[in-house]
């Protein structure tokens, strides 16, 4: 089944905050990805925008829904000035390099597995050293990770009052 990849903004449908045309423009220009990786699969390229843009709408952000039968958290109005430039009823660039970053962080990290922190340690060898951790999906001691990259939180921050260092941002 083919993957519909929908960055109508505002729209009630939209699953990205890019088109496939942007990230595609956006990964030729990066110096540590290699293109064909992409853009030969891109069904893959859709699924990890849709991911990637589904992991960033799990922020809060400042501001208000530009409409509330829109998809996703972005265009919004009220929200704080990023470099002096006005962000409001758009898709800011913050979020689409966010999206662009997250993405190809999201083919090589698997943010859905379990976070071993805390998980019981089920075999440990000493001779070639080996420690098997128990991961047991009913078991509460471990947790999807959902931590996202440093850049990422980073290009988050000036629009979400989760994301980041939480510091109290001034509106206009």
């Amino acid at each position: 089944m083919a993957i519909t990849l929908d960055a109508t903004v505002g729209g009630t449908d939209s699953n990205s905050y890019v088109t496939l045309d942007e990230f595609y423009s956006y990964l030729e220009i990066r110096a540590n990805v290699n293109l064909t990786d992409y853009n030969v699969d891109d069904e893959l390229s859709k699924s990890l925008l849709i991911s990637a843009t589904d992991r960033i709408d799990y922020e809060s952000y400042d501001g208000t829904l530009s409409n509330t039968s829109q998809a996703l958290s972005f265009p919004r109005y009220d929200l704080p000035l990023i470099d002096g430039r006005d962000v409001d009823n758009v898709i800011p660039k913050n979020i689409k390099k966010a999206t662009f970053e997250l993405a190809i962080h999201l083919k090589n990290v698997d943010i859905s597995k379990k976070d071993l922190i805390d998980a019981p340690i089920e075999q440990l060898s000493v001779g070639s050293i080996s420690l098997k951790y128990k991961i047991d999906k009913n078991d509460n001691s471990t947790n999807p990770s959902n931590e996202l990259p440093d850049f990422v939180l980073y290009l988050l921050d000036p629009l979400s009052y989760t994301a980041g260092n939480g510091v109290v941002q001034v509106f206009r």
